[in-house]
């Protein structure tokens, strides 16, 4: 029976996946050079300045809404919705019972393959985020050239913000692919290290230079819509919302299970009955 359930969720990411590929396949990813504020200890470029990499994107909207057209659930039909959130660059990824870390792991390669160079992944709860992590770090040998980080104060005796700083320039300067593995609660409260002014900008702001892509994880849809609305900060090129849970939602949705369009005929034909 395990052998059979790991199966299935393998079967789920790749769809996924692919789901992912087939919307932004239309879309352009380059890398964008950058210049951060120097700070002690960063490594300067020849002309003295810290050079950092982002993501420069041209989507196609009308390209990305007749993919989602195409793999939303037929539940969902509305069209100028899908167009809407695509024009928000919110997708929503419906994943039910199956693996969300795994899922989310071959999504942020499809992307990084299809040219994105910096993403962000955002997890509901430090065990959630802790969980991606692992995730990470068991595929390591298939992630290539990719650096995954963890954001977490958990992993430091004395967290300063010499350390979140040194963390997000990292990130930023790397001219090779690189993915911030978040909890909500780094950056969704003013008081956050990620939200303080040093100088003229704070590290939330100086990651929305890049344009990530931002990878949300959440048990709930209201969950996933709230730390998107936070990661709003971050200036993502594009938000996918990964959730455990199952409904019908108003929004780009590029995979639900497919049982969700049978219990929502169910759900029609007795309101039927019953009127």
């Amino acid at each position: 029976m395990a052998g059979r359930q790991r199966r299935r969720t393998g079967d789920i990411a790749l769809k996924i996946r692919d789901a992912v590929g087939s919307v932004f396949s239309s879309c352009s990813f380059r890398p964008a050079e950058f210049t951060l504020p120097s700070e002690k200890g960063a490594q300067l470029s020849m002309t003295g300045e810290i050079c950092a990499v982002g993501n420069l994107f041209e989507a196609d909207i009308h390209a990305m809404t007749k993919a989602v057209r195409s793999l939303s659930p037929a539940w969902q039909n509305d069209s100028s919705t899908i167009r809407s959130s695509v024009e928000k660059g919110t997708l929503a990824v419906l994943c039910g019972d199956s693996d969300r870390c795994v899922a989310m792991a071959g999504a942020a390669l499809e992307l990084v393959r299809l040219g994105a160079v910096k993403l962000v992944i955002a997890a509901d709860t430090p065990a959630e985020r802790d969980n991606l992590a692992r995730t990470f770090e068991t595929m390591h040998g298939g992630m290539g050239n990719i650096t995954v980080t963890l954001y977490s104060h958990e992993n430091f005796d004395n967290w300063t913000e010499n350390k979140a700083s040194s963390i997000v320039y990292d990130f930023l300067s790397s001219p090779s692919p690189e993915i911030l593995i978040i909890g909500r609660d780094s950056f969704s409260r003013k008081t956050n290290l990620l939200n303080q002014k040093n100088g003229e900008e704070s590290l939330a702001s100086l990651i929305s230079h890049a344009h990530p892509v931002v990878l949300v994880s959440a048990q709930t849809v209201a969950s996933a819509r709230t730390i998107a609305k936070n990661a709003a900060a971050f200036s993502p090129v594009s938000v996918i919302m990964f959730t455990e849970e199952v409904k019908h939602i108003r929004g780009a949705v590029i995979y639900a299970p497919a049982d969700t369009q049978k219990k929502h005929e169910s759900v029609e034909i007795q309101e039927q009955l019953g009127f």
